[in-house]
């Protein structure tokens, strides 16, 4: 299994150094660990690990994959994130938003 989250936000984008799903107490997770770099000029790159719960959510009675978890940061940041399943489509790329 092959596991790599690219992420573009307005501030930075980010790579995937390390993603290892595994199963914790019953409860699918991802352990993800990634490098990002700030589009604002002058600020350095940082790196970044999130434990993310992978779940199965309804919305508008489709199911769709969810990730959430807590970020934490070598520039001491933290905060929380949630990624949700748009495309259904398993032979290409899944995108969240």
């Amino acid at each position: 299994l092959h596991t790599e989250i690219d992420m573009h936000t307005a501030s930075a984008k980010s790579v995937t150094l390390e993603a290892t799903p595994v199963m914790e107490s019953g409860q699918f997770k991802l352990y993800y660990s990634y490098r990002a770099k700030p589009k604002t000029v002058g600020y350095g790159a940082y790196t970044g690990t999130t434990i993310f719960d992978i779940r199965e959510v309804t919305l508008a009675k489709t199911k769709a994959l969810e990730l959430s978890g807590y970020y934490y940061t070598d520039r001491l940041t933290r905060g929380s994130t949630r990624l949700r399943q748009i495309s259904f489509i398993v032979d290409r790329d899944v995108t969240f938003y």
